[in-house]
Protein backbone atom coordinates (compact mmCIF):
# COMPACT_ATOMS: atom_id res chain seq x y z
CA UNK A 1 0.00 0.00 0.00
CA UNK A 2 2.77 2.46 0.91
CA UNK A 3 4.62 1.70 -2.34
CA UNK A 4 1.46 2.44 -4.34
CA UNK A 5 0.91 5.71 -2.42
CA UNK A 6 4.48 6.80 -3.17
CA UNK A 7 3.99 6.03 -6.87
CA UNK A 8 0.79 8.08 -6.97
CA UNK A 9 2.47 10.95 -5.10
CA UNK A 10 5.40 10.84 -7.53
CA UNK A 11 3.07 11.08 -10.54
CA UNK A 12 1.20 14.02 -8.99
CA UNK A 13 4.36 15.95 -8.11
CA UNK A 14 6.57 15.32 -11.14
CA UNK A 15 4.58 17.63 -13.43
CA UNK A 16 4.07 20.42 -10.90
CA UNK A 17 5.62 23.69 -12.21
CA UNK A 18 7.42 24.45 -8.92
CA UNK A 19 9.13 21.03 -8.77
CA UNK A 20 12.58 21.00 -10.37
CA UNK A 21 13.62 17.43 -9.60
CA UNK A 22 12.29 14.32 -7.81
CA UNK A 23 14.39 11.38 -6.68
CA UNK A 24 14.14 8.37 -4.40
CA UNK A 25 16.72 7.79 -1.67
CA UNK A 26 17.24 5.43 1.25
CA UNK A 27 16.60 6.74 4.75
CA UNK A 28 20.01 7.06 6.45
CA UNK A 29 21.43 5.16 3.42
CA UNK A 30 19.06 2.26 4.12
CA UNK A 31 17.51 1.39 0.76
CA UNK A 32 14.95 -0.82 2.51
CA UNK A 33 13.34 2.41 3.74
CA UNK A 34 12.88 4.65 0.66
CA UNK A 35 11.76 8.27 0.78
CA UNK A 36 11.08 10.93 -1.84
CA UNK A 37 13.44 13.89 -2.19
CA UNK A 38 11.95 16.96 -3.89
CA UNK A 39 13.98 19.88 -5.22
CA UNK A 40 11.52 22.75 -5.22
CA UNK A 41 11.71 26.30 -6.54
CA UNK A 42 10.31 29.17 -4.50
CA UNK A 43 10.99 32.87 -4.92
CA UNK A 44 13.91 32.27 -7.26
CA UNK A 45 15.59 29.89 -4.80
CA UNK A 46 15.81 26.10 -4.79
CA UNK A 47 15.52 24.00 -1.65
CA UNK A 48 15.13 20.29 -0.87
CA UNK A 49 12.23 18.61 0.90
CA UNK A 50 12.30 14.99 2.07
CA UNK A 51 8.96 13.15 2.22
CA UNK A 52 9.50 10.32 4.71
CA UNK A 53 6.71 7.77 5.34
CA UNK A 54 5.64 7.27 8.94
CA UNK A 55 3.58 4.42 10.33
CA UNK A 56 0.31 5.17 12.04
CA UNK A 57 0.64 5.01 15.82
CA UNK A 58 -2.15 2.40 15.97
CA UNK A 59 -0.31 -0.05 13.71
CA UNK A 60 2.00 -2.68 15.24
CA UNK A 61 1.07 -2.41 18.95
CA UNK A 62 3.97 -1.07 21.03
CA UNK A 63 3.54 -3.78 23.67
CA UNK A 64 3.91 -6.49 21.03
CA UNK A 65 7.05 -4.87 19.60
CA UNK A 66 8.65 -4.56 23.03
CA UNK A 67 7.87 -8.16 23.95
CA UNK A 68 9.15 -9.40 20.57
CA UNK A 69 12.39 -7.49 21.06
CA UNK A 70 12.82 -8.90 24.57
CA UNK A 71 12.22 -12.46 23.43
CA UNK A 72 14.56 -12.30 20.42
CA UNK A 73 17.23 -9.59 20.49
CA UNK A 74 18.60 -10.88 17.17
CA UNK A 75 15.54 -9.35 15.48
CA UNK A 76 16.26 -5.99 17.10
CA UNK A 77 17.20 -4.24 13.84
CA UNK A 78 13.90 -5.13 12.19
CA UNK A 79 11.81 -4.25 15.25
CA UNK A 80 13.67 -0.98 15.76
CA UNK A 81 12.99 -0.08 12.12
CA UNK A 82 9.27 -0.37 12.83
CA UNK A 83 9.58 1.59 16.09
CA UNK A 84 11.58 4.22 14.21
CA UNK A 85 8.77 4.71 11.70
CA UNK A 86 6.15 4.87 14.44
CA UNK A 87 8.13 7.35 16.53
CA UNK A 88 8.59 10.16 13.96
CA UNK A 89 5.40 11.97 14.95
CA UNK A 90 6.07 11.60 18.69
CA UNK A 91 9.64 12.92 18.31
CA UNK A 92 8.48 15.94 16.29
CA UNK A 93 5.73 16.77 18.78
CA UNK A 94 8.26 16.61 21.62
CA UNK A 95 10.53 18.96 19.67
CA UNK A 96 7.66 21.34 18.86
CA UNK A 97 6.72 21.52 22.54
CA UNK A 98 10.27 22.58 23.43
CA UNK A 99 10.43 25.13 20.60
CA UNK A 100 7.22 26.75 21.82
CA UNK A 101 8.70 27.13 25.30
CA UNK A 102 12.21 28.21 24.27
CA UNK A 103 12.32 30.58 21.30
CA UNK A 104 16.13 30.58 21.16
CA UNK A 105 16.23 26.83 20.59
CA UNK A 106 14.81 27.15 17.07
CA UNK A 107 17.60 29.43 15.85
CA UNK A 108 20.24 27.39 17.71
CA UNK A 109 19.08 24.23 15.94
CA UNK A 110 19.27 25.99 12.58
CA UNK A 111 22.83 27.11 13.38
CA UNK A 112 23.81 23.57 14.43
CA UNK A 113 22.32 22.07 11.25
CA UNK A 114 24.16 24.59 9.10
CA UNK A 115 27.39 23.66 10.87
CA UNK A 116 26.74 19.97 10.20
CA UNK A 117 26.00 20.72 6.54
CA UNK A 118 29.02 22.98 5.96
CA UNK A 119 31.36 20.46 7.60
CA UNK A 120 29.73 17.57 5.70
CA UNK A 121 29.03 15.77 8.98
CA UNK A 122 25.37 14.92 8.50
CA UNK A 123 25.52 12.82 5.33
CA UNK A 124 26.59 9.28 4.72
CA UNK A 125 26.07 6.03 6.55
CA UNK A 126 26.58 6.22 10.30
CA UNK A 127 26.46 10.03 10.53
CA UNK A 128 24.89 12.19 13.23
CA UNK A 129 22.20 14.04 11.29
CA UNK A 130 20.05 17.12 11.82
CA UNK A 131 17.22 15.16 13.42
CA UNK A 132 19.55 13.78 16.10
CA UNK A 133 20.95 17.25 16.70
CA UNK A 134 17.40 18.59 17.17
CA UNK A 135 16.61 15.81 19.64
CA UNK A 136 19.88 16.48 21.48
CA UNK A 137 18.88 20.14 21.96
CA UNK A 138 15.47 18.89 23.12
CA UNK A 139 17.18 16.61 25.66
CA UNK A 140 19.43 19.39 26.96
CA UNK A 141 16.45 21.68 27.45
CA UNK A 142 14.55 18.97 29.31
CA UNK A 143 17.45 18.40 31.75
CA UNK A 144 17.86 22.12 32.41
CA UNK A 145 21.09 22.90 30.54
CA UNK A 146 19.46 26.10 29.33
CA UNK A 147 16.24 28.00 30.05
CA UNK A 148 13.37 29.51 28.10
CA UNK A 149 15.18 32.85 28.08
CA UNK A 150 18.53 31.48 26.83
CA UNK A 151 19.79 33.16 23.63
CA UNK A 152 20.59 31.02 20.57
CA UNK A 153 24.37 31.43 20.85
CA UNK A 154 24.30 30.11 24.43
CA UNK A 155 22.26 27.07 23.40
CA UNK A 156 24.57 26.50 20.43
CA UNK A 157 27.67 26.57 22.62
CA UNK A 158 26.06 24.44 25.38
CA UNK A 159 25.26 21.77 22.81
CA UNK A 160 28.85 21.71 21.54
CA UNK A 161 30.19 21.49 25.11
CA UNK A 162 27.90 18.52 25.81
CA UNK A 163 28.95 16.81 22.59
CA UNK A 164 32.64 17.13 23.45
CA UNK A 165 32.29 16.10 27.11
CA UNK A 166 32.68 12.41 26.25
CA UNK A 167 29.59 11.38 28.22
CA UNK A 168 27.65 10.25 25.14
CA UNK A 169 30.33 7.71 24.21
CA UNK A 170 30.88 6.52 27.78
CA UNK A 171 27.35 6.62 29.20
CA UNK A 172 24.98 7.33 26.35
CA UNK A 173 21.83 9.45 26.66
CA UNK A 174 18.66 8.39 28.44
CA UNK A 175 15.99 11.02 27.99
CA UNK A 176 13.86 11.66 31.07
CA UNK A 177 10.23 10.44 31.01
CA UNK A 178 7.59 12.64 29.43
CA UNK A 179 6.46 15.44 31.72
CA UNK A 180 2.85 16.16 32.63
CA UNK A 181 2.93 19.27 30.44
CA UNK A 182 4.22 17.28 27.45
CA UNK A 183 1.47 14.68 27.92
CA UNK A 184 -1.12 17.45 28.06
CA UNK A 185 0.34 19.05 24.94
CA UNK A 186 0.03 15.94 22.77
CA UNK A 187 -2.55 13.16 22.76
CA UNK A 188 -0.04 10.93 20.96
CA UNK A 189 2.58 11.47 23.67
CA UNK A 190 0.00 10.79 26.39
CA UNK A 191 -1.19 7.60 24.67
CA UNK A 192 2.36 6.29 24.19
CA UNK A 193 3.21 7.08 27.82
CA UNK A 194 0.16 5.12 29.05
CA UNK A 195 0.94 2.17 26.79
CA UNK A 196 4.56 1.84 27.85
CA UNK A 197 3.71 2.48 31.52
CA UNK A 198 1.11 -0.30 31.49
CA UNK A 199 3.57 -2.75 29.91
CA UNK A 200 5.81 -2.39 33.01
CA UNK A 201 8.93 -2.93 30.91
CA UNK A 202 11.29 -1.27 28.51
CA UNK A 203 12.82 -2.62 25.33
CA UNK A 204 16.36 -3.97 25.69
CA UNK A 205 19.25 -2.20 23.97
CA UNK A 206 20.81 -4.08 21.07
CA UNK A 207 24.40 -4.86 22.17
CA UNK A 208 25.58 -4.06 18.64
CA UNK A 209 24.50 -0.41 19.00
CA UNK A 210 27.63 1.75 19.22
CA UNK A 211 25.94 4.97 20.41
CA UNK A 212 22.97 5.02 22.79
CA UNK A 213 20.37 7.81 22.76
CA UNK A 214 17.17 6.47 24.33
CA UNK A 215 13.80 8.18 23.88
CA UNK A 216 11.72 9.25 26.93
CA UNK A 217 9.90 5.90 26.99
CA UNK A 218 13.15 3.90 26.69
CA UNK A 219 11.86 1.85 23.76
CA UNK A 220 13.95 3.21 20.88
CA UNK A 221 17.61 4.12 20.44
CA UNK A 222 17.54 7.24 18.25
CA UNK A 223 21.28 6.85 17.52
CA UNK A 224 21.23 3.17 16.59
CA UNK A 225 22.46 3.99 13.07
CA UNK A 226 25.35 6.20 14.23
CA UNK A 227 28.87 4.77 14.03
CA UNK A 228 31.67 5.47 16.51
CA UNK A 229 33.90 6.68 13.67
CA UNK A 230 31.36 9.23 12.42
CA UNK A 231 30.59 10.41 15.95
CA UNK A 232 34.29 10.76 16.74
CA UNK A 233 34.69 12.98 13.67
CA UNK A 234 31.76 15.07 14.91
CA UNK A 235 33.41 15.48 18.33
CA UNK A 236 36.72 16.45 16.72
CA UNK A 237 35.06 19.19 14.67
CA UNK A 238 33.04 20.37 17.68
CA UNK A 239 36.22 20.75 19.77
CA UNK A 240 37.86 22.76 17.00
CA UNK A 241 34.82 25.02 16.73
CA UNK A 242 34.71 25.59 20.50
CA UNK A 243 38.36 26.69 20.46
CA UNK A 244 37.54 29.11 17.65
CA UNK A 245 34.55 30.51 19.54
CA UNK A 246 36.66 31.11 22.64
Amino acid sequence: GDVYKRQVLYKVLKDHPSIKQISFNGFRSDLRKPFINIRKKAGGLFFSVNLIPSLDLDSFPIKTLIQSKKSDITRSWLLDSVLEDKYFEIALETLHFVLQQCLGARRAIVMLKIWLYVRDLSVGKGSWNGFLMSMLVTHLYRIGRFSNASPPHHIFRSTLVYLTSGSILSEGIKMSPFTVDERRYSQNIAALHRTVESSSSVAPIDPSDSIVFLDPCRILNFARRVSVQAFSELIHDAKFLLKYLQ
